[in-house]
């Protein structure tokens, strides 16, 4: 879509997940603290002023709002693991990036 990390506001940026294929209450550990997947982020009118047409493009494509379930810091290269919540076993790492490194939760 070529625009840049932090732009659209997103707070993290995941590499190599399809996060729009995961399902609501699916965890992910993202860096130190463990997230669970709530709902989908839907672009609204204020991406046209990133650029024209970019709600348009964006639909099915926003990404993923999350919920803390247990805080940890989260900084840009950490890892991002799904768990699987019948075993709680931790499988798929893939890496991020975030517009600038902060905490998630606490």
């Amino acid at each position: 879509m070529d625009v840049e990390a932090g732009v659209i506001d997103e707070n993290v940026v995941v590499d190599d997940l399809d996060v729009m294929s995961l399902t609501e209450g699916q965890q992910l550990r993202l860096g130190e603290a463990l997230v669970a997947v709530t709902i989908p982020c839907e672009p609204c009118v204020q991406m046209n002023r990133v650029r024209p047409g970019l709600k348009e493009a964006l639909k099915g494509r926003r990404g993923m709002f999350v919920k803390v379930v247990a805080p940890g810091a989260v900084r840009v290269g950490d890892s991002v693991v799904l768990i699987d919540q019948e075993s709680r076993a931790e499988t798929h790492p893939t890496g991020f990036t975030a517009p600038p490194a902060g905490t998630c939760g606490g």
